[in-house]
């Protein structure tokens, strides 16, 4: 009963912490698995696809969470060259500064 409370209080302190920075856990994931790739200066761009597979979610899913994190300015998706049906995302621009000052 302990490790069920514990685990209760574990997610209301993250979604609190999540909710100060204006942000949800599952963005925080998105944004984990991208700097997880990270190369030498940026994260080398990774498919919308390769991303649900590893979050486990739909494609829709992460569209949705790209879109927002896009439009908040803590990821970029530039057109694939190779593929004009993919737009790749890579976390560069405002979380990259956040990520290494907090």
């Amino acid at each position: 009963m302990h490790l069920i409370r514990a685990g209760d209080e574990v997610t209301r302190v993250m979604d609190a912490h999540f909710a100060s920075r204006s942000t949800t856990h599952g963005r925080f994931l998105v944004m984990m698995l991208l700097l997880e790739k990270k190369g030498t200066d940026c994260p080398r761009p990774t498919t919308p696809a390769e991303l649900a597979e590893l979050a486990s979610v739909s494609r829709a899913t992460i569209t949705g969470l790209l879109d927002s994190l896009e439009r908040d300015g803590y990821v970029r998706r530039l057109p694939d060259p190779m593929n004009n049906s993919t737009r790749p995302a890579n976390a560069c621009g405002r979380y990259s500064v956040q990520y290494q000052g907090n």
